[in-house]
């Protein structure tokens, strides 16, 4: 991997950050990044940390196209118009259009770019004399060890074949330095085994404290909502999404049931009258999120695909009543959940999901400004569906989502399901849960299914042969080994 594109990407994108970090890439001529002043206190490592955070809210990856844009085009959870042709490929999975190709390459640099930014912080962190306060250089080396681990599981998870497809394929760079050079393509199970080898050193390091911090802290605005950071649950949660994908089960539950065994401390189910109040409604279920990205350009970003120029006029990312009624079964009862008769609306002629549009929330302090700016990233109850799935049978697995059903609004299921019964109530689940997020896409990937749901009750798109696995951009191909 050639990682000059990557380290003149991050430099341009950081200069950029503001919403309280401080600039961090000094870029001096000849493009060589200095270092010395902004690693020469502990303010600048955190600036440096939070300023790693604030780009993940980049509409080129999680502030949009890694979320509810790109990822869920490819996810076939919008009904996209033939005369969108920003879409209309992308929705085929035809990532060589010309419209489509940009969508995947940006995300490769950009997510490598942040790659190089937590790499900075990691070596400066390792070689650095300065006195921090606290365990605040366990606590940013830990949180920077996870996100490391993060950002390649997802780059893996887009562009290297599903472990159930190949394991041993060639797959992509796990880059831990921040220099140019090229860094040689790794394996599928390398990679994975690369993940987990930092989330265990980051869970040591996180494990010093494992307070989550729901409101803003006065005296220390780095500790303030520590879902925002990759904190100790995320780095569970982190690890039973990866034991899953490689189809280690009873890694993924033992991951899982230490979140699971903690979820009422610390990430309590939303209550109904926090998602049906008239103002200041929790859309996204902020209190479930094990990690979230922040960003403040949200409403600005959602506005334009889900509720159109003014609300109420015409999605770009909509779907019709008929479909939203599949999506959460209402000629089965699903008229009672919480999810479909509180986060959509009217838009034009059809509907969009209201999860991220801020309607009616009102700045009273800084905990109700936190609801205008969530995007999910690991929810508490992806993680009931893991256990779920990895439990040692279908009943016991039942229960866990049955969990997650009672606090929506629905029934139970019978405890007596076959295993593919309840694999089809976990896919229909996580679409239910997950909408707009971008994880749709990998549920499918993940088990390699021949065929992606759609949006009618029997709609179904083939994927074509490789469509699962993004294209690496050609420049890296040039030089890369893959």
């Amino acid at each position: 991997m050639k990682l000059n594109h990557i380290i003149y990407t991050a430099a341009a994108a950081l200069l950029l950050l503001g919403t309280g970090c401080k600039k961090w890439l000094d870029v001096q001529p000849g493009t060589v990044i200095s270092e010395k002043n902004q690693f020469g206190s502990e303010a600048g490592f955190k600036d440096a940390m939070l300023g790693v955070y604030i780009k993940l809210s980049d509409a080129r990856t999680y502030g949009r196209n890694t979320t509810y844009g790109f990822l869920d085009v490819v996810g076939q959870c919008y009904n996209i118009a033939t005369a969108n042709e920003t879409y209309n490929q992308a929705v085929k999975l035809n990532y060589m259009d010309q419209r489509t190709r940009p969508f995947v390459d940006s995300i490769w640099y950009d997510m490598y770019a942040n790659i190089g930014n937590v790499n900075q912080i990691i070596s400066n962190l390792e070689s650095s004399s300065i006195q921090f306060s606290g365990r605040y250089k366990n606590q940013i080396k830990g949180e920077a060890l996870a996100m490391r681990a993060f950002l390649h599981f997802d780059l893996l998870r887009m562009f290297a074949p599903a472990p159930v497809v190949n394991a041993n394929a060639k797959a992509i760079p796990y880059v831990t330095i921040f220099k140019v050079q090229v860094f040689p393509a790794l394996t599928v199970n390398q990679v994975m085994d690369s993940c987990l080898k930092d989330l265990a050193a980051a869970e040591i390091l996180l494990g010093e404290d494992k307070t989550i911090v729901r409101a803003y802290d006065n005296t220390d605005a780095y500790k303030s909502f520590t879902r925002h950071h990759m904190n100790y649950y995320a780095v569970k949660g982190l690890q039973a999404r990866i034991n899953l994908y490689r189809g280690n089960k009873p890694a993924a539950l033992a991951a899982a049931m230490e979140v699971i065994n903690n979820q009422a401390a610390n990430f309590p189910f939303v209550k109904p009258a926090d998602v049906t109040a008239t103002y200041n409604k929790d859309y996204t279920f902020a209190q479930e999120h094990l990690f979230a990205v922040f960003s403040s350009s949200l409403k600005s970003y959602s506005d334009q695909y889900f509720l159109g120029t003014n609300q109420g006029g015409p999605a770009i990312f909509p779907l019709t009543d008929s479909h939203r009624g599949v999506l959460y079964e209402i000629s089965a009862g699903g008229s009672t959940d919480l999810r479909y008769s509180n986060l959509f609306a009217p838009a034009g002629s059809a509907y969009a999901t209201t999860k991220y549009s801020q309607i009616n929330i009102v700045h009273t302090s800084p905990e109700t400004e936190y609801l205008r700016t969530l995007i999910p990233l690991i929810r508490v109850s992806e993680i009931f569906y893991i256990a779920a799935e990895a439990s040692a049978t279908p009943e016991a697995g039942t229960v866990f989502l049955n969990t997650i059903r009672a606090n929506r609004g629905l029934s139970q299921l019978p405890l007596n399901q076959t295993e593919a019964n309840l694999n089809n109530e976990l896919r229909k689940e996580i679409k239910k849960e997950c909408y707009a997020e971008g994880q749709n896409f990998f549920y499918f990937k993940r088990r390699n299914l021949p065929e992606i749901n759609t949006l009618t009750s029997t709609g179904k798109l083939l994927v074509p042969a490789n469509a699962y696995q993004f294209p690496i951009p050609d420049a890296e191909i040039e030089y890369g080994d893959y």
